[in-house]
């Protein structure tokens, strides 16, 4: 299977500097890794625990593809250990540098191998697969906003502008043990699977992301699909970091 990456990032232009952390790699014996995370910025250090969550989970996996501990039937296990291990990084380094668990992190993670892709998520980063015309979300909002649009008291447009759409209710770093979830699925040919921090989610809906995305799906646009999402956060106005 041939993969092609697009990726860009950059600063909200209310921010000191871009609190969110990014990758895409290939870990050893045919599995690439894709990960995104944003740092809670009122919390201290949210670019540094961005990086320690992205950071850690690449180097526990590749630590597991080097031993030939990654098969098919554990991918999702090898996910939700590196996940932890990433957490448990977050969560000490704010308790012996800060005396308490002050740092926090947002984390979206895909393992592929082949068709295969494995997800594990914690916060309010997304996951998107956009095929055959269509986008399905593969990712829950861990936040009080996303859990009132999943009871049906919020519209997803509604959701985008609510003044606590940043109050998560799950994140790395800030509790000793951390519950991710974890997502696998099969791919096709042509599929785009999207991974973003909320700077685009909270400004482009859904529909708009998919047509983005299905006006960039030839080899020579679709180079520039993240700069292009990234760019429409900003005509609609986000002033926050944004990665895709």
């Amino acid at each position: 299977v041939e993969l092609r990456v697009s990726s860009h990032s950059v600063k909200g232009v209310l921010r000191e500097r871009n609190q969110d952390s990014y990758l895409v790699e290939h870990i050893g014996r045919g599995y690439h890794l894709a990960a995104v995370a944003d740092g809670m910025g009122g919390l201290v250090s949210g670019e540094v625990a961005s990086e320690l969550a992205v950071g850690g989970v690449a180097f526990r996996l590749r630590e597991m593809a080097s031993a030939g501990e990654i098969e098919p039937v554990e991918e999702l296990r090898c996910l939700e250990t590196s996940v932890a291990w990433a957490n448990e990084l977050i969560y000490g380094k704010g308790i012996n540098e800060f005396g308490g668990p002050c740092m926090g992190t947002t984390l979206t993670v895909a393992l592929i191998n082949g068709k295969r892709v494995s997800l594990a998520h914690v916060g309010d980063s997304r996951a998107y697969l956009v095929s055959g015309g269509t986008i399905r979300q593969l990712t829950y909002d861990h936040s009080l906003v996303g859990e009132m649009v999943r009871n049906g008291d919020l519209t997803e447009r509604q959701a985008m502008s609510h003044p606590k759409k940043n109050l998560l209710t799950n994140a790395l770093g800030t509790h000793r043990v951390v519950r991710a979830d974890l997502v696998q699925l099969e791919a096709a040919p042509g599929d785009m699977l999207i991974l973003c921090t909320d700077g685009l989610t909270t400004a482009v809906e859904s529909v708009e992301i998919q047509r983005i995305a299905a006006d960039h799906r030839y080899e020579h646009r679709f180079p520039m699909l993240a700069e292009t999402l990234v760019d429409e956060a900003l005509r609609n106005g986000s002033t926050d970091d944004i990665t895709v």
